[in-house]
């Protein structure tokens, strides 16, 4: 485990609190990837939502905003401490599968994650990423 940690970031005031959170826990300095995962615009519409059946959970976005958007959580992510680089990734997949594939590509010592904040039956009916996450990846996880 001698690569980067790997921050998950949505541009959401609890995926900042996360990635400010683990700098506590970690230490300032470390190489982290700050990964944002997306839905294109054309693979929410028509046949292409149709043939993923909805599986895909990622958040609908241009490049164009998702780009500014991953750019504003690295300036973040370098602001609190980290040594950080975007990872900007067109989901073909769940947001899940897709952290914990690029967790293990980049060999992280463990996944910084914010939490939705849903809990229970809502949990049970909608998933959780990072429930999904925990379940499926075999290294720390740290969920803020």
């Amino acid at each position: 485990m001698s690569g980067p940690f790997v921050l998950c970031y949505d541009g959401s005031d609890l995926a900042k609190h996360a990635i400010e959170v683990s700098i506590g826990l970690l230490g300032r300095g470390h190489k982290a990837k700050l990964l944002y995962v997306y839905k294109p615009m054309e693979r929410s519409l028509g046949v292409a939502q149709a043939l993923t059946g909805g599986r895909i959970d990622a958040p609908v976005s241009g490049e164009t905003d998702a780009n500014e958007l991953i750019e504003r959580g690295v300036a973040f992510a370098r602001e609190v401490g980290f040594d950080a680089e975007p990872v900007l990734v067109k989901a073909d997949r769940s947001i899940a599968e897709i952290i914990t594939a690029t967790a293990e590509e980049v060999d992280a010592p463990a996944i910084v994650m914010g939490q939705r904040g849903r809990s229970g039956l809502k949990s049970a009916l909608l998933g959780s990423v990072s429930r999904d996450v925990v379940n499926a990846y075999h290294r720390p996880v740290i969920i803020v």
